[in-house]
């Protein structure tokens, strides 16, 4: 009788709840009308496009990210070294610690 009762809610919890086929997309056409004219009046707006400035806008952004690129790997490379250093002078330390504590006085 319980599961009667669970499937019975069930259902009509879906049935109240689902959406209606036509109700699911509510677009008219006025508003793909205005979509429609508003894309035109960009095409229309935008300047024409000159395909050297196109490939001199790509040539001066590529070379500066390869620029950008290079000064990163110098900083990470400057990094790395610097952790090297701390390292081999922390290993120093250690040995000269160790040493010092076998030395019978």
């Amino acid at each position: 009788m319980r599961k009667f009762l669970l499937f019975l809610v069930f259902l009509i919890s879906v049935e109240g709840i689902a959406q209606h086929g036509d109700t699911v997309f509510s677009s008219t056409d006025s508003t793909l009308i205005k979509l429609q004219k508003f894309q035109d009046s960009l095409l229309t707006t935008l300047p024409p496009v000159d395909s050297n400035t196109i490939k001199e806008n790509f040539d001066r952004n590529i070379s500066g990210i390869l620029e950008m690129q290079k000064n990163r790997r110098v900083k990470e490379k400057r990094a790395a070294m610097i952790r090297i250093g701390i390292g081999i002078a922390f290993l120093i330390v250690l040995i000269i610690g160790l040493r010092r504590k076998t030395v019978k006085k």
